[in-house]
């Protein structure tokens, strides 16, 4: 690997961290808003098993959702 090479790792290694770092706050955004909470209550039927049992795989659900939509 030559030096441009790494440079060019270096960076888009910094480029996914804060990548990471915006997917992180938008999640902890959805995760808290009361429309995130109608949409599961959309989702989930009370007569059957929760759909989702694990609070990340709501939010991960209803973030591919709106990724989708844009």
């Amino acid at each position: 690997m030559n030096t441009r090479e790494k440079e060019l790792f270096l960076l888009f290694k910094e480029f996914m961290k804060e990548v990471e770092e915006i997917e992180f706050f938008i999640f902890q955004k959805i995760k808290n808003s009361k429309e995130f909470k109608n949409d599961i209550s959309k989702l989930e039927d009370r007569n059957l098993p929760k759909l989702f049992s694990d609070e990340k795989l709501k939010v991960q659900s209803i973030y591919e959702r709106i990724k989708n939509e844009i």
